[in-house]
């Protein structure tokens, strides 16, 4: 079957890519061939080199795939059924790693995946690494050979272990000394353990381990063992995602000065379960996603932290706040030869800790626009129809508001009658 190619190329100097490649979904008799430069140079691909397809599809799945090395300088990547799985955008660069694990990255490209008109079957989006396969595979290569030489008996010295202190002999590979600790031969970096249950395990070099309830069989040769250990890493770094949350939220944010906030509920989003979770640095159970505390009461502006640790010991916080705020308040009434509370009481209220900046008004027979806030929140200029002025000064009176709260107010009254529907601007 003929396949679609699409040439690339991308410059390793370069933060982000303008590619972007449009794909239909589950399409897979698609080439990418990619070349890599380096300042507009072509980007030499020596032998040894391994190359990876790496990506995050717009569902959160993850592509870790092998390319192919067509020649020096070109890489070929082909479509796997997973590759356009998803509708979407899907964030896509190019690693290519050294034989010494050297790491060079491109920069981002874009495959934008739309949907088909028909889809001969349904593919779920799942995560792929045809990379690690390859890395298991030998990883279990590894095993087989250390299990074959424990039966033909190759290997050095009793299981390659000497027990006791003193100079280790030159047949074994480790040694125990009486507390149970471990000593390595220089240079060595990892030693292959088997335990009680026959399961493999790679230690790190320098790591005190009770042998008690396993056997320690062989130090792997470094290439192997740090291709395990590869292995192990790029699993781990390539499921992780740091911990996030994504919201948290009170049930009550904003209340008017003088009132009480009696209970209040907490409510928060993670991008994935906490190992803990904390609320003010009180623990709460990390399988709650909602926490209500009927018994507080807040009179004042208050914060709240959650905080959310990960497996990796990553952690987050994100606060959330209950603001206490003045009323500005708006509307119409008659002329008044006093002006107080309840003038501004009869008014629309808006919860603000700023000026209001608009606010349109039906002014009928007789009656006058008033717009009226805290002295705090400083002098006012209107516009009206687009042409500046329209209302004047009052009165500033001592207000108090319905919870008994009192402070300073202004009071502004347009300077005519009967205006009708008037949209006013302050400033």
């Amino acid at each position: 079957m003929n396949y679609t190619n699409y040439q690339i190329t991308l410059d390793i100097t370069k933060i982000q890519s303008r590619v972007s490649v449009p794909v239909p979904q589950n399409d897979t008799a698609r080439r990418f061939y990619i070349r890599l430069y380096h300042n507009g140079n072509i980007f030499p691909l020596p032998d040894g080199v391994r190359v990876v397809f790496a990506a995050e599809k717009s569902d959160g799945t993850v592509l870790y795939n092998d390319c192919i090395i067509e020649n020096e300088s070109v890489i070929r990547y082909d479509f796997t059924e997973q590759t356009a799985s998803t509708v979407g955008k899907m964030k896509c660069q190019i690693r290519v790693y050294g034989e010494d694990g050297a790491l060079i990255t491109s920069p981002q490209m874009t495959v934008v995946v739309y949907e088909s008109v028909f889809s001969a079957e349904n593919i779920v989006s799942s995560n792929e690494y045809t990379v690690l396969n390859q890395l298991i595979t030998e990883a279990n290569g590894l095993i087989r050979d250390v299990n074959n030489k424990m039966a033909n008996g190759e290997l050095r010295g009793p299981s390659g272990v000497y027990v006791g202190s003193g100079e280790m002999p030159e047949d074994a590979y480790v040694q125990i000394d009486p507390t149970g600790t471990l000593c390595f031969e220089t240079g060595v970096p990892k030693i292959l353990y088997l335990d009680e249950n026959g399961e493999f395990s790679l230690l790190n070099a320098g790591n005190g381990f009770d042998i008690e309830n396993g056997t320690i069989v062989a130090v792997g040769d470094r290439e192997a063992l740090e291709k395990t250990v590869l292995l192990e890493a790029k699993v781990e770094d390539l499921l992780y995602k740091p911990m996030e949350i994504l919201s948290f939220t009170l049930s009550v944010s904003t209340a008017e000065k003088g009132s009480v906030v009696s209970g209040l509920t907490y409510s928060w989003k993670l991008n994935k379960k906490a190992t803990a979770l904390y609320l003010d640095e009180d623990p709460v159970s990390t399988d709650l996603t909602s926490l209500t505390d009927s018994a507080i009461s807040i009179r004042s502006n208050a914060t709240f932290r959650l905080r959310a640790e990960d497996e990796r010991g990553h952690s987050v916080t994100k606060n959330a706040t209950v603001s206490f705020l003045s009323g500005v308040y708006y509307g119409k009434a008659a002329a008044k030869e006093a002006y107080d509370s309840a003038l501004i009481l009869s008014l629309t209220k808006n919860l603000r800790s700023n000026k209001l900046p608009s606010f349109t008004v039906t002014a009928g027979e007789g009656e006058y626009i008033y717009y009226c806030l805290p002295v705090s929140m400083g002098e006012c200029q209107f516009a009206v129809g687009g042409f500046s002025g329209g209302f004047s000064l009052a009165a500033t009176v001592s207000f108090t508001n319905a919870h008994g709260y009192t402070e300073s107010y202004r009071i502004y009254r347009s300077d005519y009658m009967s205006l009708g529907k008037t949209t006013v601007t302050v400033s």
